[in-house]
């Protein structure tokens, strides 16, 4: 059994060169491609209109119910409001102009003449609703296109992200000769397509050790004729001792197939930063408090393939060891694109 599925290293290098070749955007992402924060412009409209509706029938019935006119009229902040929200300082402003037109021409007829004012309190009513309404339509809707502007630059930042991932994905697997492939938890774990042979917790140093005695007993038991035991034996000790010293701690699966064994250890840490990884992966004896770090050197020169995936959750890697010499670095790049 492959844990690297060929199809899937395939598909996630051309993603990987394609977001690479596509290059940082300066512009972000296109206003007309964000779509709305909560809901459709059509259902949007439709709910303010009845909002408005609603507003003028409670308005009429509160006056009607209590023989008086003031202040219900404020009721028409709540359609503005969402007027403002949904389609921005100029959506908010024309509700505000029908919720003062509706109050004129539909909650005042007994004035006689609607264009004009019977006393002094109607003209106030009015006045403070026009102000009401008009400041919530002006506040709402620069709201509105702060929460638009910040959810665009959120868009920018993921896609920068994805690219600066695919970018290091390409070149560890480039610089360590195929041998280190980035990816992340989905992925990692997508390449395991059964249950573990062997577990272990891994919660201080004896641990790591114990797993190291285990694996090689493991393989003295099963008769590989070729497996090279030293570096299986070199590769899983380092990540186990690395995920008990600078990860909190984690576990460890084994998988023993024909010709080949492959080990996952996973820890508890912070995970390795996007500004550390490199060096993690590929200095001599660098390491990190926050997760696996050191010994990654020593690893990728062990072991014929090395998914690793690190987020703040945690890092883990999958190493293959297999009982043929170790590839060259001409094969390996070979192997990782293929003809075709």
């Amino acid at each position: 059994m492959d844990f690297f599925d060929n199809d899937m290293s395939k598909d996630s290098q051309t993603l990987s060169r394609e977001s690479v070749a596509e290059g940082p955007s300066l512009e972000g992402p296109r206003s007309a491609d964000v779509p709305d924060l909560f809901m459709s412009p059509i259902v949007a409209g439709a709910v303010t209109i009845i909002l408005l509706i609603f507003c003028t029938w409670l308005t009429r019935w509160l006056e009607i119910f209590t023989d008086d006119t003031r202040p219900f009229t404020l009721f028409f902040l709540i359609p503005v409001a969402f007027g403002a929200a949904f389609f921005g300082v100029r959506g908010g402003i024309i509700t505000a102009v029908t919720s003062i037109v509706i109050t004129r021409v539909f909650l005042f007829p007994q004035l006689g003449d609607r264009w004009t004012f019977g006393n002094t309190g109607d003209v106030v009513e009015i006045c403070a609703l026009a102000f009401g309404t008009f400041s919530i339509a002006i506040v709402t809707g620069r709201l509105r296109s702060v929460l638009g502007q910040l959810r665009q630059a959120n868009v920018a930042l993921r896609q920068s992200e994805q690219r600066r991932r695919g970018f290091n994905r390409e070149v560890l697997l480039a610089v360590t000769n195929g041998v280190l492939e980035l990816c992340d938890d989905d992925e990692l774990h997508r390449m395991i397509h059964r249950e573990a042979d062997m577990t272990a917790e891994l919660k201080c140093p004896i641990d790591a050790s114990e797993l190291r005695h285990q694996i090689i007993q493991q393989v003295s038991q099963r008769e590989y004729s070729s497996l090279r035991v030293d570096d299986l034996s070199t590769a899983v000790a380092e990540a186990a001792s690395n995920a008990v010293k600078h990860g909190g701690g984690g576990n460890a699966s084994v998988w023993f197939e024909s010709g080949m064994v492959t080990a996952l250890v996973q820890d508890h840490g912070a995970g390795i930063s996007p500004a550390q990884l490199a060096r993690a992966t590929l200095e001599r004896g660098y390491s990190t408090r926050v997760s696996l770090g050191m010994g990654y050197y020593m690893m990728i020169e062990s072991v014929d393939r090395m998914a690793l995936s690190t987020s703040p959750a945690g890092t883990a890697i999958l190493l293959t060891v297999g009982g043929a010499s170790k590839k060259s670095p001409e094969q390996n790049i070979l192997t990782q694109y293929p003809e075709g």
